[in-house]
C-alpha cells in the first residue's frame, strides 16, 4: 500500500451528518469519514502477477 490519499467532495457527507445531528437532537457535532483502499498504479502492479 503506497498511502496515497485525495481529498474527495465532502459536501454529501456533511449534509448527511447534518441530518443525523439535527434528527438526534445533537449540538456541534464532529465527525471523521476514513475511506481505505488500492489506488489504480498499486492495482495495476498487482495485476501483473508479482504480488
Amino acid at each position: 500500500m503506497c498511502g496515497l490519499g485525495l481529498p474527495v467532495d465532502a459536501g454529501p457527507i456533511e449534509r448527511w451528518a447534518a441530518a443525523i445531528a439535527e434528527s438526534s437532537g445533537y449540538r456541534d457535532v464532529g465527525h471523521t469519514v476514513e475511506l481505505t483502499g488500492t489506488c489504480p498504479d498499486c492495482r495495476s502492479e498487482g495485476a501483473g502477477g508479482g504480488m
